[in-house]
């Protein structure tokens, strides 16, 4: 038997005076003073038979909303309190890591406690089932900790976050910090490639395609290097270039090259891409593009020419020198005639 009863039971049982509404007003007022008194002036009057066990369940319900302890000076009176529920979030996470919140009820509940939340996120993180309406219970400790999946997909995207708000509901009420939030860092690199396109001739653009696997979430500066073999790339063209990647994950790139009227050996340009920032370099980091000379080689005649030789006709046997003008690399051939001349004095 509670304390309250055995009071009331010692004080007033057996008064038939007393109604049940009279008790547990006297038993109100005594719960709220701290103390119960061996007289009940405010209790009501109408006579009959007191039903005593409905008032005592009666008793016992007012009882929980208020405790009272009395020394020989002072009464102490302390008041049952509703938790209030706050949100705490844990670190940032790399997508495929749950993100974990921490709720608190202050003071802790006497029974477990069963608070109403929503899970939301930004961007697409969270696992299938994971996000929306919720329930989180609360034990007697006062903390309970609630994960929230996500998925490690491979697909390049923004970074994002998972969102955690209290909302309202029975037993509790929501304190200050009521959302808390988690960000998830996306963990997908594209790879850059690069493929050359067909061989040209000197005048017509050398074209290669830089590919990023998995695309861009957004676009995407690649950092490259265009050199040549031989002197066919327009002014300006080599040296440290960027290309720009959109989402649709290619981008075409052209180098331009020069038309002149030099005969020369044909030569090559070249694309190579650099590491850089929000992208790493794949396998087929180099293409080369081959340009072929289109001047033909200027050809010259060669000449061949004869001294005149003038000797007395006692001499004998002549010489004759024959020069080829200009010189060849190949052996060359002439014809000669002597013809007979007439001497003179």
């Amino acid at each position: 038997m509670g304390a309250i009863r055995k009071k009331v039971k010692a004080t007033f049982e057996g008064t038939d005076t007393l109604t049940r509404a009279g008790v547990c007003d006297m038993a109100k007022a005594n719960v709220e003073a701290g103390s119960f008194g061996s007289s009940a002036p405010w209790c009501g009057t109408s006579g009959h038979t007191t039903d005593w066990e409905a008032i005592y369940t009666e008793l016992d319900r007012l009882a929980t909303c208020r405790s009272s302890t009395t020394t020989s000076s002072t009464t102490t009176s302390t008041q049952l309190v509703t938790p209030t529920v706050t949100i705490t979030a844990g670190s940032g996470i790399s997508e495929g890591t749950a993100a974990g919140f921490t709720l608190t009820a202050n003071p802790a509940p006497a029974a477990a406690l069963t608070v109403a939340v929503t899970v939301a996120q930004s961007g697409d993180y969270a696992a299938a089932g994971a996000v929306g309406s919720k329930t989180v219970t609360i034990p007697t400790g006062g903390t309970a900790t609630y994960s929230v999946a996500t998925v490690d997909d491979s697909t390049d995207e923004a970074d994002g976050s998972i969102s955690f708000t209290l909302n309202t509901g029975t037993g509790y009420t929501v304190g200050s910090t009521a959302t808390a939030t988690v960000v998830v860092t996306d963990n997908d690199v594209p790879e850059i490639t690069v493929t050359a396109g067909s061989g040209v001739s000197e005048g017509t653009a050398a074209v290669f395609t830089l590919t990023a696997n998995p695309a861009p979430a957004a676009p995407l500066t690649v950092a490259v290097t265009v050199a040549q073999s031989g002197d066919y790339a327009a002014t300006g063209a080599t040296g440290s270039k960027t290309v720009t990647i959109p989402t649709s994950a290619t981008a075409t790139y052209s180098v331009a090259t020069v038309d002149d009227s030099s005969d020369e050996a044909n030569g090559s340009v070249s694309v190579t891409v650099n590491s850089g920032t929000g992208y790493t370099v794949g396998s087929t980091a180099t293409a080369t593009v081959a340009v072929s000379d289109d001047d033909l080689a200027t050809v010259t005649t060669p000449s061949f020419s004869i001294d005149d030789l003038t000797v007395k006709e006692e001499a004998g046997m002549v010489a004759f020198t024959i020069k080829l003008s200009p010189p060849s690399t190949r052996m060359t051939g002439v014809y000669v005639q002597a013809k007979a001349g007439s001497a003179t004095s």
